[in-house]
């Protein structure tokens, strides 16, 4: 397993993808190059106004904590205003992928409470 590896040297937090494993990346011309022409998206969704993307970073972003390096990340939007509503940062390809499904359910329950709020509250059968 990868473990972040702050401030050790220059390379310390550059990653790449081999297919489905992140290895670090040689140094920081060998990221920029496959950085460069590389498909970084894992998915994409669209539900209603908002947007679910789960892309590889290939920088790691775990600041604040030990452990492997946080190098993929799954955003929910509002493609309408573009702000951010949730962010969620994963180590591996695997948690990526179910990270992503994860952040779709949740983009389906904030639509489906908006529409319950604009639908207003229903009146009780008498």
């Amino acid at each position: 397993m990868l473990s972040s590896r702050r401030m050790t040297d220059e390379t310390d937090y550059w990653y790449i993808l081999c297919g489905r494993e992140v290895v670090p990346a040689a140094s920081a011309r060998q990221w920029a190059e496959w950085y460069d022409k590389a498909n970084r998206r894992i998915g994409r969704d669209e539900i209603g106004v908002l947007v679910v993307s789960t892309i590889f970073l290939g920088l790691d972003h775990r600041f604040f904590d030990d452990g492997p390096p946080l190098v993929f990340e799954t955003i929910i939007f509002d493609d309408d205003c573009g702000h951010d509503l949730e962010t969620f940062r994963y180590a591996t390809y695997d948690q990526a992928e179910a990270g992503h499904k994860a952040a779709c359910e949740i983009a389906r329950r904030m639509i489906a409470g908006a529409d319950a709020l604009i639908a207003g509250p229903r009146e009780s059968p008498a």
